[in-house]
């Protein structure tokens, strides 16, 4: 009941700055999105010029992509500070046990009597968050840029779980804002957090028990977000979920895509590299946002899909049905129920 009340003034405190940020982010999103268009149009008619050899006003075209290019960059730069100021005024039960991490490390390395001195009240919080996770709470267990996870409080935590049966983990994938942490929370009855335009960052850690199996649920940050185009983010992500999972739950909308097919195939890549991984995942796809339900349709977008893999990763001389479980049967088809994550108020 204490942390339901202290959510809500929590929520009630973030209600006076984020929707108004959030409505800024989204203008300067989609400013972004129309410079990119325009840049990538004025490239073509640049090299179209340069094929035909015919190049009227063209150092006015190329002074114009200039501009475009820098306001581009610009407008990057202030989707990223206004990420950081929805970062700083996101003040939740979770955010307040990440500090308490941070706290118990700084001591850890930098004033080892203080640690000794509190050892008895971080042990019982270990025990409460462990407890917390029982009922739903999940722990933040991957964060930051590079993705790190070294708080020793948190190993505590998580060595306090209690594991009886089978274990079984969980991932689920899928683009920025495709309701993932929904999907999870109505599947597997789980609190991780969701509200309307708020994207889960980094990993995060939940518990769910189904007769004699216990399962580790991994809430993950979306794929293919503009933020971090370009960067190796998403192969990293993904081959995490590849090699650290029974079941990679893969949410995605609309049909699967090429971009998609890439990042599996290099996750597949990584995990022959490794040749340490003894898990041969279950790949499910729920497909959301599904106007027709015909299964066929997808079951040979599948088998298309699973016949790329396989040409793509011929030089590994493998068979991709020795790695990864993709089978017709793994495809469920939503409605549009699921298409964005929304606050249970």
């Amino acid at each position: 009941i204490e942390l339901l009340i202290t959510d809500k003034y929590l929520e009630k405190w973030r209600s006076l700055y984020v929707p108004n940020l959030k409505l800024e982010k989204e203008k300067k999103k989609q400013l972004v999105y129309e410079h990119d268009k325009n840049i990538k149009r004025l490239e073509d008619q640049i090299d179209s010029q340069n094929k035909n050899g015919k190049k009227s006003d063209y150092e006015q075209i190329l002074k114009h992509l200039n501009q475009l290019h820098n306001e581009a960059i610009n407008l990057k730069n202030d989707v990223e500070k206004l990420d950081l100021k929805l970062y700083n005024v996101d003040l939740t039960i979770g955010l307040f046990v990440d500090e308490l991490f941070e706290l118990y490390d700084y001591y850890f390395d930098e004033q080892p009597t203080m640690l000794d001195k509190h050892q008895n009240t971080f042990e019982r919080l270990a025990d409460r968050i462990s407890q917390l996770v029982y009922k739903g709470f999940a722990i933040h267990i991957l964060r930051s840029r590079p993705l790190y996870s070294q708080s020793r409080l948190m190993e505590n935590t998580i060595k306090k779980l209690r594991v009886s049966g089978r274990l079984a983990v969980l991932t689920v994938i899928g683009e920025q804002s495709s309701a993932k942490s929904s999907l999870l929370n109505s599947t597997f009855g789980c609190n991780f957090r969701v509200s309307s335009g708020r994207c889960t960052i980094g990993v995060y850690l939940g518990i769910a028990y189904y007769k004699d199996v216990t399962i580790v649920i991994l809430d993950t940050e979306g794929l293919l977000s503009l933020e971090e185009s370009g960067s190796i983010f998403d192969n990293q992500m993904i081959t995490m979920a590849i090699l650290s999972s029974h079941i990679v739950l893969i949410n995605h909308k609309g049909e699967l895509s090429s971009s998609l097919e890439g990042l599996i195939g290099m996750s597949l890549y990584a995990k022959l590299q490794l040749q340490s991984s003894p898990l041969k995942p279950k790949l499910l796809f729920v497909l959301r946002d599904q106007m027709d339900r015909n299964k066929k349709i997808f079951c040979e977008q599948l088998t298309q899909f699973k016949d790329n893999l396989q040409t793509s990763s011929r030089f590994l001389k493998v068979s991709i049905d020795d790695e990864l479980e993709i089978k017709h049967e793994n495809i469920v088809l939503l409605p549009s129920a699921f298409s964005e994550d929304i606050n249970s108020d």
